[in-house]
């Protein structure tokens, strides 16, 4: 997948940032041991589109992830996700999602019970930190951190109906475990 991030050179610099932090084998003070790391690309659809107003929307997704570091059993997988927020608009909102991976090439599946904070939506864009807690299959009891950066690819539809009704985006996910 190729993200164009053209006309918006802070998510380039965040994104940027994000990959430097987070792709790297973790060593960490903390108790949590980092499972697997992995570089992550995607698509989402809104219903209805995202606008300027803030309004219930329902989010749908999939998309692939690779570059998997710290279980030599994974290599990479696909995910599917559906996702909620009562209150969700180009420029501000979080929603929940349940999302479903599955880890290759193994073909062994998670579910991993997600909230969605957004950090950053100028016009649409979005700088997304997604946390949860794996609830079943590979992993089960482990966190889950996802970095994302979601790229709009017609901000302008922002300002009327039907509004943003696809974005897609790259980051990372890490599974951490106690």
């Amino acid at each position: 997948m190729e993200i164009v991030m053209r006309g918006i050179p802070f998510l380039g610099m965040l994104f940027a940032l994000l990959m430097l932090n987070t792709v790297a084998p973790v060593a960490q003070a903390s108790p949590e041991l980092a499972v697997v790391q992995c570089v992550a690309g995607g698509s989402s659809a809104y219903s209805p589109g995202l606008t300027m107003t803030a309004r219930p929307i329902d989010i749908t997704g999939e998309g692939t992830f690779n570059t998997c570091l710290g279980d030599s059993a994974v290599s990479g997988g696909t995910y599917t996700f559906t996702a909620h927020s009562d209150s969700l608009a180009c420029t501000l909102g979080d929603a929940t999602s349940t999302v479903k991976i599955n880890w290759l090439p193994l073909n062994v599946t998670s579910t991993v019970d997600l909230a969605i904070a957004r950090s950053v939506r100028p016009g649409g864009e979005t700088a997304a930190v997604i946390t949860g807690t794996i609830t079943a299959g590979r992993y089960v009891g482990a966190s889950y951190t996802s970095l994302a950066v979601i790229v709009n690819p017609a901000a302008g539809a922002c300002l009327s109906d039907p509004g943003v009704v696809s974005s897609t985006g790259t980051g990372t996910i890490t599974i951490l475990k106690a």
